[in-house]
């Protein structure tokens, strides 16, 4: 910066210079032609009634001559200046000025500059609808006139108002086609530009195989522009990328150059960054003391350019490589640290980890009730980060899962027997699990009541204000000039300004349209609710892994008890067996429908350890005839209704079993009204021979509507899915692990992601995906069925069937065929689906067979 400013104070002395000579001369056009190239230069270094000066001057030299296109590119030259000291409505007062005069008499890249400063201008003044039309009129026009350089930086702009808006797919379709323009145009830079920042969205949407090839072209850009400071900020985005694929010390070795470069630019703040990224990398690896020697070394370099939100991070990190060591004292010395310079700043992510780290400190030194009273503080200012929006200390998460807070409270009150209380931060759990799944996307989803969409739209776009809070507040602090602290104090009031309005109409949201505060915020409903909506011939049994336990808690509509049923690892060791054993039907070594007597007796005997493990340790408080199970983690993918008593009954035959996300979302589907829809419809895959399965479906469904995915457009299917009480996809899924709300639903020749789900509109009865299910061989870790189940929920099914696994053609065609013969007859869902499986299993009495089919929803 120091460079620049020597730049500047030279290009300034020449301009001084020539105006003297001018005045000399006593051609008071030219001096004032001078000054008004010069005036923005006279700004960047700071003169600002020295600016305004020479502006009024001029503009006193062109009213005189009535020269109205000189006065225009003044005004756009003053509303620069204006831009750059934040007088946002001066400025597009001015840049309106001018462009009236502009597109009468200027330049087509006079006008195209001008409109597109304007749209820059509305979106610092958080006019994004605005400035949106703006950026489209200037590419439009930039494009009619042939000015490439400047439609490719539109493209880019347009791309990155998305970007800061937080619509993150919308920002990688606007960037892909920016990339696309630069292409053409031959803009090598941009065409970096936009890769890095696609690299960066798609690493907070953990999607890191998209994050590190985009990185990786990134910084090959910049490398062949010979342009440092790009080229070091790529080489950290591409080790995280690594980092968070579990290659280390290749992600290491690339902090190493990025810090190499930072190190020649002089950048202090990147260096530092690059530290606190290496140190938390070797912390994670188990390498404490080399991650204490960066960590502490970052902290040093913060505190030199006084960046007190980054030295916390850094002190946070020293604390947990010290509880890990052992130090206790040491620990506690940085969080107090920590906690007293946070003490003046909202930085509620940061407070978040810096509570839970005394709570567990405190827990170490066999303090439960103070450590309580720590994790009840790190729970309210978790409450406050909002899972959608990225702050800087919420990108560098020194917590690998801040679920843990639930985690912690919930045990301290189960094992204090208050289980009302561990009961509601296992709901907050679950919630927050689901919420955060969907974060990148909150903000679209639509409102479920349509009278309320308004208060719904006002929620969105105080929320896209606060992701552009958060990033223009990154962006100060990451600069290394005197002026960025100055613009930080005032951004972050007006976050937390806006942020209080958000809250507001957030709360008033939460009264109206509970389903959509669900999922975008977390919301939970109480005991009382839930209990007021249960049936008294149901419970609820919810599971829950906290610690190494797995535990249990049964509701019903007068009791709540909590038991620790089984360790994790007992659990997980026995369902690896399980999969491994069904997998052998998958990959057909063995059977499906002759099975040989050895994996029979395998598969049962597993069946039946899992019982023991999960069932017979809450068989005394399980005294309904409905049971609703709320599974969690890897545990959404085991048939608990398969699971074998020791009196070699199923327990789906002594119970009416049905799934639920949580008890909260059963309580939202329960006072859900009933379902107007008439009739079904039946989606295949493709235009191939309708399969067996299909053809079970039509025979029960004779009145059955049949889309051809080819021959049906989007509104069609649209509309056909919308006015039916029955659904039924055939389509296969694809699965994806990184990040599962990316895994896709094949119909016909489209794919619908669980994102898209989520966006339907549906007033269904049911929705099956009989067919559907997962591959054995593919981690199982519940995430994939739960948001499937909760996309389908949330856009209006009451019920979804849905497969543990991909099923046995001959199985799954018996299963829907009596199913829906059943449904067509008046039957309820749940009796139809256990007569189904009843019938699977009188002719294939194999699991495999019978076992993968799950009702979830209202039954």
């Amino acid at each position: 910066m120091a460079e620049n400013h020597g730049n500047y104070q030279l290009g300034l002395d020449k301009y001084e210079e020539a105006i003297e000579l001018f005045r000399e001369q006593g051609d008071e056009l030219e001096e004032a032609i001078t000054r008004t190239t010069a005036v923005l230069c006279v700004s960047l270094l700071g003169h600002h009634q020295r600016a305004s000066n020479w502006t009024q001057k001029a503009r006193e030299v062109f009213e005189r001559r009535g020269d109205r296109l000189r006065l225009a590119r003044l005004s756009l030259n003053y509303a620069n200046i204006l831009f750059r000291r934040d007088h946002w409505e001066e400025a597009a007062a001015s840049y309106r000025d001018a462009h009236e005069v502009l597109k009468e008499l200027g330049s087509s890249e006079d006008v195209a500059v001008c409109l597109h400063n304007m749209a820059v201008c509305h979106t610092s003044m958080l006019d994004f609808g605005e400035a949106f039309d703006l950026y489209s009129e200037a590419r439009s026009f930039s494009e009619e006139h042939h000015l490439g350089v400047l439609v490719a930086a539109i493209d880019y702009n347009i791309a990155y108002l998305f970007f800061l808006r937080g619509e993150y797919p919308e920002a990688l379709d606007r960037y892909k086609a920016a990339r696309e323009t630069c292409l053409k145009l031959g803009d090598k830079y941009r065409y970096a530009l936009c890769a890095m920042d696609e690299a960066e969205i798609y690493l907070e949407l953990n999607l890191t195989n998209e994050s590190e090839d985009l990185a990786t072209e990134a910084y090959s850009g910049f490398q062949e522009l010979a342009i440092p400071y790009e080229s070091g900020k790529a080489l950290v985005l591409w080790a995280i990328s690594l980092q968070r694929k579990g290659k280390s010390f290749a992600a290491l070795d690339l902090l190493r150059q990025a810090r190499e470069v930072f190190s020649g630019e002089g950048n202090e703040v990147w260096m530092g960054q690059t530290d606190l990224h290496r140190a938390l990398i070797l912390f994670q690896a188990g390498r404490t003391f080399e991650a204490a020697k960066w960590a502490e070394q970052s902290l040093a370099r913060f505190v030199k350019v006084g960046l007190g939100s980054k030295a916390i991070l850094c002190l946070l990190l020293v604390g947990r490589v010290r509880v890990s060591q052992g130090s206790l004292g040491s620990a506690q010395e940085n969080v107090d640290r920590a906690l007293s310079q946070l003490s003046s700043l909202d930085l509620p992510a940061a407070k978040h980890q810096a509570h839970f780290l005394a709570g567990e400190i405190l827990l170490a030194q066999g303090r439960p009730t103070e450590a309580c009273d720590s994790f009840l503080l790190s729970h309210h200012n978790l409450e406050r980060v909002r899972s959608h929006l990225q702050s800087e200390e919420q990108k560098i998460p020194l917590l690998s899962d801040k679920l843990l807070v639930y985690e912690r409270l919930f045990q301290l009150f189960a094992g204090e027997g208050r289980f009302q209380e561990a009961f509601r931060y296992l709901e907050k759990a679950k919630a927050r699990t689901i919420s955060d799944m969907v974060a990148s996307r909150a903000h679209s989803l639509p409102a479920r009541d349509t009278g309320r969409s308004d208060l719904a739209n006002t929620v969105r776009k105080l929320r896209e204000e606060m992701n552009w809070y958060y990033r223009q507040i990154d962006l100060q602090e990451m600069r290394t000039d005197a002026d960025a602290i100055v613009h930080i104090a005032p951004l972050r009031a007006a976050s937390r300004e806006n942020e209080e309005r958000f809250l507001a109409s957030l709360r008033e949201l939460q009264t109206t349209d509970k389903e959509l505060s669900s999922l975008q915020e977390a919301y939970t409903v109480g005991l009382s609710e839930i209990r007021s909506t249960l049936e008294p011939s149901t419970t609820i049994l919810q599971y829950y892994l906290a610690g190494s336990a797995v535990h249990a808690a049964v509701l019903t509509d007068r009791d709540l008890q909590i038991v620790p049923v089984t360790t994790e690892d007992r659990a997980r060791e026995a369902h690896r067996s399980l999969r491994f054993q069904l997998a052998k039907f998958e990959l057909g070594i063995e059977d499906p429908i002759h099975p040989s007597t050895a994996v029979g007796e395998t598969i049962n005997g597993l069946l039946a350890d899992l019982f023991e493990e999960l069932i017979s340790p809450v068989a005394d408080l399980l005294t309904t005839k409905s049971l609703q199970v709320v599974a969690h983690d890897f545990l959404h993918h085991i048939p608990l209704h398969a699971l074998v008593s020791s009196e070699n009954r199923y327990l789906g035959e002594e119970y009416s079993v049905t799934y639920m996300p949580s008890a909260t979302v059963a309580h939202l589907c329960a006072i859900r009204k009933d379902v107007q829809n008439k009739g079904a419809v039946v989606v295949p895959s493709n235009d191939k021979p309708l399969g067996i399965a299909i053809e079970s479906i039509v025979n029960a469904l004779p009145d059955a509507q049949i889309l051809t995915p080819s021959g049906t457009s989007d509104q069609e299917l649209e509309s056909a899915l919308s006015q039916s009480r029955l659904v039924h996809f055939s389509g296969r899924m694809d699965y994806r692990d990184d990040n599962p709300m990316f895994s896709t639903l094949a119909v016909g020749d489209r794919s619908l992601s669980i994102f898209d789900i989520f966006n339907l509109r549906l007033d269904a009865e049911l929705v099956s995906l009989a067919g559907s299910g997962p591959d054995l061989s593919r981690p199982a870790e519940g995430d994939q069925l739960l948001g499937l189940s909760r996309g389908f929920l949330f856009a209006g099914a009451r019920s979804i069937l849905l497969s543990l696994w991909r099923p046995e053609p001959t199985a799954l065609a018996t299963f829907v065929g009596s199913f829906f013969s059943a449904l067509s007859k008046g039957e309820a869902k749940t009796a139809a689906y256990e007569n189904a499986v009843k019938e699977v299993r009188s002719v294939n009495s194999n699991p495999y067979a019978w076992a993968p089919f799950t009702l979830f929803g209202r039954p």
